[in-house]
């Protein structure tokens, strides 16, 4: 699906972006044709999505305009816990980064979101 995509990017948006919603399967096209622009610098992995240099952009999910948050995704831990959250957010109907959220004290990374996320979906 997402070649130019780190493994933690391509992990956390296969397990929230449903290939049965429209929406989300216009996303997941979106996804192949991005690259990471840049990272958070606390640690966590949020991720800056923009268009692959020379590779025409995939369509915007039409009706979509301005920013918004396309899906959200509460984390759990393998004990019932939950320190975060996933937020896929689209600008104008295209994917603009995929962010990590937490609650606990210690950072939550796109990696580790990506295993809770799996673990939780049977993905």
């Amino acid at each position: 699906m997402i070649e130019d995509l780190p493994a933690d990017v391509v992990g956390v948006l296969e397990a929230v972006l449903d290939p049965a919603d429209p929406v989300h399967a216009a996303l997941r096209a979106q996804a192949g044709r991005m690259r990471v622009g840049r990272r958070c610098g606390c640690g966590c992995g949020t991720a800056d999505l923009e268009a692959v240099e020379g590779v025409a952009p995939a369509e915007p999910v039409p009706g979509e305009t301005g920013l918004r948050i396309a899906v959200q995704a509460l984390l759990y831990d393998g004990d019932g816990g939950c320190p975060g959250e996933v937020l896929v957010f689209v600008r104008d109907g295209r994917l603009a980064w995929v962010e990590v959220a937490w609650w606990s004290d210690a950072t939550v990374t796109l990696a580790e979101a990506a295993r809770m996320l799996r673990a939780r979906g049977g993905k």
